[in-house]
Parts: structure tokens; sequence; C-alpha cells
């Protein structure tokens, strides 16, 4: 998969503009520093479902988080843990 940065991330999302509406309390200049910075790890739960959408993508690898082993399919506390 192609290496995404928080950069390339909000341009591929729409821009400043767009990102910084998806969240409630974020101004421009926040997202200016997410674009240098990285995003925050809060920043996930708004911004990894979008980006998973994007094919040759992983949001995993923006939030430095592990990608879970069945591909995420499967919620936590199911009831069918071995």
């Amino acid at each position: 998969m192609a290496k995404l940065t928080s950069d390339k991330a909000i341009d591929l999302l729409g821009g400043t503009r767009k990102v910084m509406r998806l969240f409630k309390h974020v101004n421009r200049s926040t997202v200016a520093n997410w674009r240098s910075r990285g995003f925050p790890s809060q920043a996930y739960v708004v911004l990894g479902p979008r980006l998973k959408r994007r094919k040759g993508f992983d949001p995993y690898e923006l939030f430095n988080m592990l990608e879970p082993a069945d591909g995420g399919q499967h919620g936590v506390g199911t009831g069918n843990e071995g």
C-alpha cells in the first residue's frame, strides 16, 4: 500500500476546510499542525473510516496502530472469543 502521510490524507479528504468541519472544536491552525506533526490518536475515530474507504491507503499506518488480524471485521466482546 502507498505510504500515507497526514498531509496527503488531509488533501485526500478534501483539504483543510473539509477536515476542519468534520470536528466540533477544530480550527484551521489545528489542521495545519496536523499536516506537519501528524494526527492525534483521537482523530482516528472520525478520519480512520473515511480513509479506509480509499483504496490503496492504510489508515492504521497513518495513526501508528497495529491492524487487527481479522481486518477489523469482528467486534470486541462478542462472546465468541476462544
